[in-house]
C-alpha cells in the first residue's frame, strides 16, 4: 500500500491524471512486485504502524486476536499510522480513525473485496485526517440497521465482535467485581460474552434460541460472574450475587446500567421489556460510534447464516458454567 501510493503520488506530482496514474494496490501481484529497496525503506514505518494499530485496537477494547472484526483492518490501520506518523497521535486524528473503524466494522464493509477497499480507504483516511481531503466514502457507504441486532448471534459476524468491543469500550463492568475491562487483567479475568437471560431460563420459558441468542441478550462478563448466573432467572441470580458477594442492590443496579441494562427489567424477569429497551440503548451506542443515525429498515450489509440451533463458543461456555454451578 505504501509503495504503490508513493508511486502514484510521484506521477501526480508530474502532472499525470486519470489512466496515466498507477493504481494503489495491496493484492498478490503488488506484493510480489515490491522491490527490495522499497521494502527496506518502508519497513521501519510499517513496523511502528503495526505497533500503533495494536495500541489503537486496545483503546477500542479489542484485546484478543479472535475479537478483531476483520483481520485486513489491521493492515489498513497499520498503513494509515505508518503514513501519518505523529499526525495520528492527536485527539482529533484518533477520533476520525475510530469513526472510520467503527463504520466499516458495524457497517460490515470488509466481508469481501478487502484488497480493493483497503486500496481506496487508506489514502482517503490519511487525507481526511490531514485535512486535505473529504471524509472517506466508506463512512457514507456504511449502514447499520436496527433489526440487524436480532440476527447477530455468533463471532461469524464482524458486527457481533464489534458490539462485544463497543460495550467494553463504553465501560461495562463485571457483575461481581465491578471492574471494567483492562488490558493488564483481560486474560486473567477470562472475559467473554455471555447471556444475560440464561439459556436454560429462556428455554424453560419458551423463548426461541433465535431470539435469546442475539447480541441484545449478551454482554461481556468475567468467568466468575457467568458461573454465578448459572441457568437461573435474573431476579434469582441477582439476589444470589448480592447475598454471596455482599453487593448492595444500588451498586449492582449501577453495574447493570453500565451494560445498558435497565435493572427493573432483570429484577422483574421481564424478557420482552428488556429486549426492547436494550435494543434501543444499543442502537444509540452504535449511532455515536459511527457518527451517523442507525436505520430502522430491514436488511444488512453482510449476511450471517444462522439456524435456530446455532451455538457459538461463548454459548458452550455458558452451558459449562451452568454445569459447574449445579455441581457446586
Amino acid at each position: 500500500l505504501l509503495h504503490t501510493r508513493e508511486k502514484r503520488l510521484a506521477r501526480e506530482a508530474l502532472g499525470k491524471t486519470g489512466k496515466e496514474l498507477p493504481q494503489i494496490s495491496c493484492n498478490r501481484d503488488a506484493l510480489l512486485g515490491l522491490p527490495l529497496a522499497a521494502y527496506q525503506m518502508h519497513a521501519p514505518a510499517v513496523e511502528l504502524g503495526f505497533v500503533e494499530a495494536g495500541a489503537f485496537l486496545h483503546e477500542q477494547k479489542i484485546i484478543w486476536h479472535r475479537d478483531i472484526p476483520y483481520p485486513p483492518l489491521v493492515v489498513g490501520l497499520a498503513s494509515a499510522f505508518a503514513i501519518l506518523s505523529n499526525t495520528a497521535q492527536t485527539t482529533a486524528a484518533k477520533e476520525k480513525i475510530a469513526q472510520w473503524f467503527w463504520c466499516v466494522t458495524l457497517g460490515e464493509l470488509y466481508g469481501s473485496s478487502t484488497e480493493s477497499r483497503l486500496a481506496k480507504d487508506v489514502p482517503q483516511l490519511v487525507n481526511w485526517v490531514r485535512g486535505i481531503g473529504p471524509r472517506p466514502t466508506s463512512l457514507d457507504e456504511s449502514l447499520f440497521q436496527q433489526d440487524r441486532l436480532k440476527t447477530l448471534r455468533t463471532r461469524l459476524s464482524a458486527a457481533y465482535k464489534g458490539m462485544h468491543a463497543l460495550l467494553m469500550r463504553h465501560g461495562c463492568r463485571d457483575f461481581i467485581t465491578g471492574r471494567g475491562v483492562e488490558l493488564m487483567t483481560f486474560f486473567n479475568d477470562k472475559i467473554d460474552i455471555h447471556h444475560i437471560f440464561p439459556q436454560r431460563w429462556c428455554l424453560d420459558n419458551n423463548i426461541a434460541p433465535a431470539v435469546f441468542n442475539s447480541i441484545v441478550n449478551k454482554s461481556p462478563l468475567f468467568k466468575r460472574s457467568n458461573i454465578a448466573i448459572s441457568g437461573s432467572a435474573p431476579s434469582v441470580y441477582l439476589a444470589r450475587i448480592e447475598q454471596e458477594q455482599g453487593i448492595t442492590s444500588n451498586k449492582l443496579d449501577d453495574i447493570l446500567r453500565s451494560h445498558l441494562i435497565d435493572p427493573a427489567h432483570l429484577r422483574n424477569d421481564d424478557f420482552k421489556a428488556f429486549m426492547a429497551a436494550r435494543t434501543a440503548a444499543l442502537t444509540s451506542l452504535i449511532a455515536v460510534a459511527m457518527g451517523k443515525p442507525v436505520a430502522e429498515d430491514h436488511g444488512s450489509n453482510e449476511k450471517e447464516t444462522v439456524r435456530d440451533d446455532d451455538v457459538g463458543e461463548e454459548d458452550e461456555m455458558d452451558e459449562t458454567a451452568l454445569q459447574l454451578a449445579e455441581q457446586a
